[in-house]
């Protein structure tokens, strides 16, 4: 249950920063929070430490938490880093991929889509782009990737709120798995690096338009 909470106020608080809502140097008052969700202050604490260890929010000692802020630009750093690190992975990988992980994931889309399930298609998009980064093995790439988790789902649920979008990246997803199934990293490498391009600028548009 707190953890529950945490995830809950962290996505409320990073939409409101994203949107600009709660602009750079506003204050993040725990009791006012807590309050507001009604949960004690255990799991404020916990989102507000995510959401420094993310950029959006500072904390000083004896200050408590203020809004840094969250630009386009910040925006466009983050799907850049992402594409890096991704592409950097699938170089690394690319052809020792496990068939049956992609075939389960390909399935898992299908599925989604036939049931319009949002939620199902966050997840299964995480899946499938960390499958890619986890299979190299490389736990400090890994680890950086996962660092970047936490706004890179928002990302997807501020995204695929948009039909359109949601559509699109479905068909790219099922693309990319097709490719590497065949064992054609080369498209799957051209897919990969158009999808991510893609979703940058769905977020950019996004934040344009809140």
């Amino acid at each position: 249950m707190p953890e529950t909470a945490s995830k809950d106020v962290y996505a409320t608080l990073f939409d409101r920063i994203v949107s600009g809502e709660l602009e750079a140097g506003a204050r993040l008052k725990e009791i006012a929070i807590s309050e507001e969700f009604g949960i004690s202050r255990t799991p404020v604490r916990d989102a507000l430490r995510q959401l420094a260890n993310d950029g959006l929010a500072e904390i000083a000692p004896a200050q408590g938490a203020r809004v840094v802020g969250f630009s386009a630009d910040d925006v466009e750093d983050v799907y850049d880093i992402r594409m890096a690190l991704e592409l950097l992975a699938l170089d690394l990988t690319g052809e020792a991929l496990r068939l049956q992980p992609l075939t389960a994931l390909r399935e898992d889309i299908q599925r989604a889509e036939k049931e319009n399930d949002l939620q199902a298609h966050i997840e299964i998009d995480a899946r499938l782009h960390r499958y890619v980064v986890e299979s190299t093995g490389r736990r400090y790439l890994l680890h950086v990737y996962d660092e970047m988790g936490r706004l890179m789902q928002r990302f997807r649920h501020l995204g695929f709120r948009d039909d359109a979008v949601l559509k699109r990246a479905t068909t790219e997803h099922a693309e990319f798995i097709e490719a590497l199934l065949v064992r054609d990293t080369a498209a799957a490498r051209h897919i990969l690096e158009s999808h991510i391009r893609n979703s940058k600028l769905s977020a950019l548009a996004q934040l344009h338009r809140e």
